[in-house]
């Protein structure tokens, strides 16, 4: 179903979706004025920024009206859509507590920003915000919200030692402490395809076989992995890869299963940075394939025991947008509401401010950054 009060947009739709019901009533009260077998299990709206009809002056409760509407009127388990101003946001503490009751009743899921120079072509520069609200609280998500500091997914781990200190062979000590404990699929995801002959050698090292090292790349995208355990070994690249509505992505998701409570090695990490769009010298920079895929792999396996291995980790702000598992933002051990806000305030405390989140970091215990010592070494 459509609703649409300007005119000239209804004829627009009536053209674009022929057939399709077009209601022509202000949203602010759509769901007293919709039947009640009309259910939509997705609604994707626009509501105005702070407009109402037959009001001369500005409205800035149009916005949260639209969406309260239309939140009543979602179906069990649906999925709201909203394209806002980009101050209709939760980081702003007049909206702020708006937020909060909508997660009595169902989830905000992201509110991400999005800069107003993307539009400039089509004649306008207004920031916007995108906002996505589901309608059902599954149970993890429940139990997580009543436990103090609770976070959704299990915590993860940064291994941050310097070069030379054995980084590969303790990936494959963790996965081997796993593997003994009965979780014998692994996920090994690495920069290049030659690192494969590494993490065979620091497997083998350590009494494990070479053939518990499964190469995906030697499996058509698409089929299904014929192991029922081993060290599933990919690139950041073939991580990414898709096909004709296949990927590599759903392949992995598929052969670990969704209760996959093993280890993913995230070696050399920094490869998935800049997993979210920034603002650049020369515009908005969109965020990259092998961060996203990385965030996705993440969210789609929600208690492995994920390590982060990288020696240059922590260096760069950008860096640490793909490391959703450390608890960086929305847990409470830091002061960040979202990712985009402590990219943003760290970004703007310089180097200082990353040395505090490092040191935090390893007070917590969730990042070790050792390196080799040249002690006695002399030229």
């Amino acid at each position: 179903m459509l609703n649409e009060l300007a005119p000239d947009r209804s004829k627009i739709l009536r053209r674009l979706f022929p057939g399709t019901p077009l209601f022509g009533v202000n949203a602010e009260q759509i769901n007293d004025y919709l039947a009640r077998i009309s259910q939509p299990s997705v609604v994707l709206m626009n509501p105005p920024f702070s407009a109402s009809p037959k009001i001369n002056s500005r409205n800035s409760q149009a916005t949260p009206r639209h969406i309260n509407s239309a939140l009543q009127r979602l179906a069990d388990g649906g999925r709201l859509v909203t394209i806002t101003a980009n101050w209709f946001s939760p980081n702003n503490p007049t909206w702020r507590e708006t937020f909060f009751k909508w997660q009595e009743k169902a989830r905000v899921l992201m509110s991400v920003g999005v800069n107003g120079k993307v539009y400039s072509k089509h004649g306008t520069q207004i920031d916007t915000r995108i906002t996505v609200v589901d309608d059902a609280l599954d149970n993890v998500t429940v139990a997580a919200q009543g436990e103090e500091n609770a976070i959704k997914f299990r915590r993860g781990w940064f291994l941050g030692d310097g070069t030379g200190a054995g980084k590969g062979r303790q990936c494959a000590g963790i996965i081997l402490d796993n593997w003994c404990q009965g979780r014998r699929k692994a996920i090994w995801v690495s920069k290049s395809s030659a690192f494969i002959e590494d993490a065979r050698r620091d497997w083998c090292a350590l009494s494990g076989a070479e053939k518990d090292i499964i190469d995906l790349s030697s499996i058509k995208l698409g089929d299904s992995i014929p192991f029922t355990e081993g060290i599933l070994f990919c690139t950041y690249s073939t991580l990414r890869s898709q096909k004709n509505g296949k990927s590599r992505l759903k392949q992995i998701v598929e052969w670990a299963g969704k209760d996959f409570e093993g280890a993913i090695a995230f070696d050399e990490c920094h490869a998935m940075g800049n997993a979210m769009a920034q603002e650049g010298t020369l515009g908005l920079v969109s965020a990259s394939q092998q961060g996203i895929v990385g965030l996705r792999l993440q969210n789609a396996l929600p208690q492995a025991r994920v390590v982060y291995v990288s020696a240059t980790g922590a260096t760069k702000v950008s860096n640490l947008s793909y490391a959703n598992r450390l608890g960086l933002w929305q847990t409470g051990d830091f002061p960040f509401t979202s990712r985009e806000d402590f990219v943003e305030s760290i970004e703007g405390g310089g180097i200082a401010a990353m040395e505090v989140v490092a040191r935090d970091l390893k007070a917590l215990g969730l990042y070790l950054a050792r390196s080799l010592s040249f002690e006695g070494v002399e030229y």
